[in-house]
């Protein structure tokens, strides 16, 4: 016991090399390539800045990632949380009708028109076609008996919209073509030789096309608890009969009037949701975020860099309050056809914290989709020595 309390307090340094320990063992071929176990052991830290210069790093190939269906507002993949859920423009149209009625009148369009429901994507544009039509039968008969009489057929008119936040308003005007009437020949019929009935009269008027893109006003279209649908009203009134220069004439009218309206809301879709991201990258590589989304997006907005923030947590580990640090996105690269989305952050992030991403893209009406990723197991890969790509877990392949 004395003997071993003896070696206990000797110092280090005076032992013989052979009594320090065991000799190490050379390395197999095996064991000396990298190994996904061996970042367990690696402190991956990064204490680059902002504006440091990044190291050039082959680019990576962006991997097709398996989506991960979900239908709450909040998801795990690979160690990433995310919050919330961009396609080409679209339409949707929809048209109501002011049916056939005597004037004069005033009379809502049916059905209601449905406004632009703001879970489809952001509404961009309302653009409205509007027509009234005037509907007039005229007769009309010469009753002199001295002298003929050339007679026309006419009807005018005045129409209003209201209710589409815009106004809209015309007037319809139309004659027919002259009959040449005998003095009278004893019976009002209306007919020939002394009488005629004209074919329907119809004057019409569609208005250009009015396109709305006013924030304000596209607000009105959008609906909201308690306002879903909008009902304008058209109001028709109109003169019609029929004049000759001489003769005199015995007229009978009735006429109507209708409306057409034709509602087109073009809007950008509702993003996908975010079905998986990855990341590359360790030490002082640079990190690569490659983004896997649901569905199509809008191709500019998704290669828009403004459209993508990292947040770092404060001390406290929160994304909300003081101390937070707000990491921008150098550069975004969409890939239309695994519909993914690479950023390059201005400064490697550390695999071993936690993140928060912000994608604000125009279709989520402002709304931003919340990621939160970070720890090993979201990454994908890194280079190992600055040129052999080292794969992890199988989610990426080497540049």
């Amino acid at each position: 016991m004395i003997f071993f309390r003896w070696i206990a307090n000797v110092p280090r340094s005076s032992l013989p090399s052979t009594r320090r320990g065991r000799r190490p063992r050379a390395l197999s071929r095996h064991a000396a390539a990298p190994r996904v176990e061996r970042l367990e052991a690696i402190e991956l830290m990064s204490h680059a800045s902002p504006r440091a210069a990044l190291p050039r790093v082959p680019a990576l190939v962006q991997p097709t990632i398996q989506a991960i269906p979900f239908t709450s507002n909040t998801i795990t993949i690979n160690s990433t949380h995310s919050r919330a859920t961009q396609t080409s423009q679209v339409t949707a149209l929809q048209t109501v009708t002011v049916p056939d009625q005597l004037t004069n009148f005033s009379s809502s369009f049916a059905p209601p028109i449905n406004l632009f429901d703001p879970t489809l994507g952001k509404l961009v544009a309302v653009h409205i076609n509007a027509t009234a039509i005037l509907t007039s039968q005229i007769k009309s008969e010469n009753t002199s008996t001295t002298s003929g009489a050339v007679i026309t057929g006419f009807t005018s008119g005045t129409f209003q919209i209201d209710g589409l936040g815009v106004p809209v308003t015309g007037s319809l005007n139309a004659s027919t073509a002259p009959f040449n009437a005998s003095t009278f020949d004893g019976i009002v019929d209306y007919q020939p030789p002394s009488g005629v009935t004209f074919a329907p009269l119809t004057a019409s008027s569609t208005q250009p096309v009015i396109n709305i893109t006013d924030p304000a006003l596209l607000a009105s279209y959008t609906a909201s608890p308690g306002h879903t649908t909008l009902a304008p009203t058209l109001t028709a009134s109109a003169q019609s009969g029929a004049n000759a220069p001489n003769g005199n004439l015995r007229t009978e009218v009735r006429t109507s009037g209708s409306g057409i309206v034709t509602i087109t809301y073009e809007y950008i879709a509702q993003a996908p949701a975010v079905t998986g991201l990855i990341r590359y990258g360790i030490h002082h590589q640079p990190t690569q975020l490659v983004i896997s989304f649901g569905g199509p997006l809008n191709p500019a907005d998704a290669s828009n860099a403004a459209n993508y923030v990292i947040v770092a947590p404060n001390r406290s580990g929160s994304f909300n309050g003081p101390g937070t640090t707000t990491i921008p996105v150098l550069s975004a690269t969409y890939n239309p056809v695994n519909n993914t989305v690479a950023i390059l952050p201005a400064m490697p992030l550390n695999v071993h914290r936690l993140f928060q991403l912000q994608i604000t893209l125009p279709s989520n009406n402002n709304n931003p989709i919340v990621v939160e990723f970070g720890g090993k197991r979201s990454l994908g890969g890194f280079y190992y020595h600055g040129r052999h790509f080292v794969v992890v877990n199988g989610k990426a392949f080497p540049g």
